[in-house]
């Protein structure tokens, strides 16, 4: 319907250019089949496509499950049919299968797995229309497929027949070992259990199936069509991306406080309104890593490099020509983590992660937990937020070495360098004081118990020789 063809490539100076943009065609959300939106999927040897109301006998479904089930009668007069076969399976179908008259299985039964088990939601069915496309968002998407049960069990009762009872074993001493299993097991397996639960208590909801052609079909089909297109979107066609945020995100009346909370989460909107350090502070606070390019392209066109990178040099460390936020503004002096870590001492100890990464592609947990002397799950924390875990390998950085930005500003990266090994060393000198007190503290404390055990046995022989002269 929106056929189109594209313009040649133009070319300037050996460099291809953007294709300028021929049609612009509308798209619009529709919410009126909101929650009840199924896909059905199917083999190819399954034909579902195009089914009349003839040949559903029944339909049902469990919604919370999303399980569907159609049993679709079967063309007994086809000479493809096989009726001899037919009698002998309906001792093993279930009733609803079998011709009570006839003796004969006349119905497949087609039930459904989920095809996308987890946020089916991601996926939409487009419907083209004259005045654009409407999406519509999917609330699951099923496969369907055969149903065999009656085979099984006719299986079972032929061996039966044919095998009689079963032979029984002589009686052998069997040794069992049960292991203790983690409170991860544990708690895995009672979720597994609640969720069989819920399958089986779940009861089947009876549902009545329509071909294309009824009137509550064509009525659902308009459902996909959204309501609301006569509203003037042609502002939403910004020439630049700088143009586009306003219309998008547009200033409110009430202007925000000078005062930005810590803990809160500010919009796009809120942002533009601050002041560029106090919102690269906040974006970095929300980001924790980026690139420069990407930062500048948030911040917009008003502000130079320049800048920018003065305002990252107070509330950031360059790492592989990556801006992180520097850790003593993501843990400060009050903060104390669950397992009863100081601020302090995590944001010396992420300032010791950081460094490692210069150094190396991929960390071990356990090999930092040991060099920071802190906690491994306080160091899983912290490298959440840095870097992604890879199986077999360990945790590497999130973003690649941002080559561009250290070749555009050498100078800036060997002074970032200095002060950062600058910081490191003071907190090595001061761990080291820190270490040495411990030490002189702990031997004074020994000095002292010795002395007290002194005393307290010199006490006991003069009592012992006052109880003899008496």
């Amino acid at each position: 319907m929106f056929e189109q063809k594209s313009p040649p490539h133009s070319f300037t100076n050996g460099v291809e250019e953007d294709d300028p943009v021929v049609q612009r065609i509308p798209v619009h959300l529709s919410k009126g089949s909101a929650g009840q939106l199924f896909l059905f999927e199917s083999s190819p040897n399954v034909l579902i496509n195009n089914l009349d109301g003839d040949r559903i006998v029944k339909s049902r479904i469990k919604p919370k499950q999303q399980k569907v089930e159609l049993h679709l009668k079967l063309d007994v007069e086809s000479s493809n049919f096989n009726r001899d076969l037919a009698r002998k399976l309906a001792s093993g179908a279930p009733k609803t299968s079998v011709d009570a008259s006839k003796n004969l299985v006349e119905t497949q039964i087609l039930t459904s797995s989920l095809a996308v088990p987890q946020n089916p939601e991601r996926f939409a069915i487009a419907v083209a229309q004259s005045d654009g496309i409407h999406l519509n968002p999917l609330s699951g998407i099923v496969y369907l497929k055969p149903s065999f049960g009656y085979l099984d069990t006719t299986t079972k009762k032929r061996e039966q027949k044919e095998g009689g009872p079963p032979t029984v074993e002589a009686a052998k001493p069997v040794t069992v070992k049960f292991s203790r299993q983690s409170a991860k097991q544990l708690k895995s397996n009672q979720v597994k259990a609640d969720q069989q639960k819920m399958q089986e208590e779940e009861p089947w909801c009876d549902t009545e199936f329509f071909d294309s052609t009824h009137i509550n079909s064509i009525r659902e089909r308009e459902k996909l069509n959204c309501d609301q297109t006569d509203q003037d979107v042609s502002n939403f066609f910004c020439e630049t991306a700088e143009s586009y945020l306003p219309v998008l995100c547009p200033s409110q009346p009430n202007e925000i406080s000078d005062e930005v909370k810590a803990d809160s989460i500010l919009s796009a909107n809120e942002l533009s309104k601050l002041p560029l350090n106090e919102q690269i502070k906040e974006r970095m606070k929300q980001m924790h890593l980026t690139k420069f390019s990407r930062l500048k392209r948030l911040l917009g066109g008003s502000y130079s490099e320049q800048e920018i990178i003065s305002g990252l040099c107070r509330v950031a460390d360059l790492i592989k020509g990556n801006w992180v936020l520097k850790s003593s503004l993501l843990f400060d002096k009050e903060f104390t983590s669950i397992r009863g870590v100081c601020g302090d001492r995590l944001a010396a100890a992420r300032d010791k992660i950081l460094l490692t990464f210069k150094t190396n592609d991929a960390v071990i947990c356990k090999k930092l937990a040991k060099m920071t002397k802190i906690p491994a799950d306080d160091v899983i924390e912290i490298l959440k937020k840095i870097a992604d875990k890879i199986y077999k390998v360990g945790w590497k950085f999130k973003l690649e070495e941002d080559t561009q930005f250290l070749n555009s500003y050498p100078e800036i990266a060997d002074k970032q360098k200095m002060h950062f090994d600058t910081r490191i060393r003071h907190q090595e000198k001061k761990e080291e004081e820190e270490a040495a007190e411990a030490k002189v503290a702990a031997k004074k404390a020994k000095l002292q118990t010795g002395r007290q055990r002194k005393n307290s046995t010199r006490s006991r022989k003069d009592s012992q020789c006052s109880d003899i002269g008496s």
